[in-house]
């Protein structure tokens, strides 16, 4: 990617050349736009940062509304050539360089962010306005992209404002935004680690080993065994047994949930000490659990269950 700025040249702007203020880094075109013939001899107009500008044919800025501190400063012209080096592929190098510590200059675009749909809704609405869009040269393709992407983060920004902050409570968890991870490996991992997190059966190696399998080699527990219910992030149904379960346990429960009462009936498998139970989608809380009711277990199970 390489942006070269030269001398501002008149016929070069009013053909289309993408012009404005070379700021410290090559690459940045926010002060940038397009010369328009307003047909006031020997004067031009520029919008530029939402400042309206009158030029001369050198490029000079003549007045400015409302009033700036561009009055006397001269235009330039910007080139761009994106070349076809990230035309392939999921990974490109960013203009930019790093984006900070510890991080190199490749940006991984294999996934969609909120702040991409937002920025190709933003550009959607620059192309129909557009005149001949196909026919831009790389430096205005560039300048309109990242006006998109100026719109998006504005819209990130609302959005941020329009919902609740973090939990400032302190966790020895360490917290990771999904929109962050970028290559299949930090996929897998984080959602192994939400499945641990929100729901999985845990078995161990002792309950296993006295089961044949026909089911009677299940030993008897002293005092019973006791399978405590409860809610789990308000979305789940929790049983944790004391200290397993030596055959398949049918439950059932009358909930309280976002949409009303419901009744529900689940299954303990052999082996579990905690199971972690989901409702349909439909159910984003439950509320209470009214009634609870042990329906059955294994037929050589000779253990006695009592639900907490």
């Amino acid at each position: 990617m390489t942006y070269t700025w030269t001398q501002f040249k008149i016929t070069e702007a009013l053909a289309g050349a993408l012009v404005g203020f070379q700021q410290e880094a090559a690459y940045d075109l926010s002060k940038t736009g397009k010369v328009e013939d307003k047909h006031r001899p020997g004067q031009y107009e520029i919008v530029i940062d939402g400042i309206t500008m009158a030029i001369d044919m050198t490029g000079t800025v003549i007045s400015t509304s409302p009033a700036s501190a561009y009055v006397g400063q001269r235009l330039m012209a910007v080139k761009a050539e994106m070349g076809d080096e990230g035309a392939v592929g999921s990974s490109i190098t960013r203009t930019r360089g790093s984006s900070g510590e510890g991080r190199d200059a490749t940006a991984v675009l294999s996934t969609m962010e909120p702040r991409d749909h937002f920025a190709i809704n933003a550009l959607n609405a620059m192309l129909v306005h557009m005149n001949k869009p196909e026919t831009k040269d790389d430096a205005t393709m560039l300048m309109i992209s990242r006006a998109a992407y100026r719109w998006a983060q504005a819209m990130m920004i609302a959005a941020a404002d329009s919902r609740e902050g973090q939990s400032t409570t302190p966790s020895t968890a360490v917290d990771v935004k999904s929109g962050d991870l970028q290559s299949n490996t930090e996929k897998l991992l984080y959602n192994i680690s939400k499945v641990m997190q929100d729901g999985l059966v845990i078995k161990t190696d002792d309950a296993l080993a006295v089961q044949s399998e026909d089911g009677i080699d299940i030993p008897t527990v002293a005092g019973g065994i006791s399978i405590e219910v409860s809610v789990f992030k308000n979305k789940f149904i929790r049983f944790k047994a004391t200290p397993m379960v030596y055959s398949n346990i049918s439950i059932y429960l009358a909930l309280t949930t976002n949409d009303g009462n419901r009744e529900a009936g689940f299954v303990m498998t052999r082996g579990s000490v905690v199971s972690l139970m989901p409702l349909d989608e439909a159910v984003t809380s439950i509320t209470a659990i009214t009634a609870k009711q042990l329906r059955g277990q294994g037929g050589n199970d000779p253990n006695e269950y009592t639900l907490v």
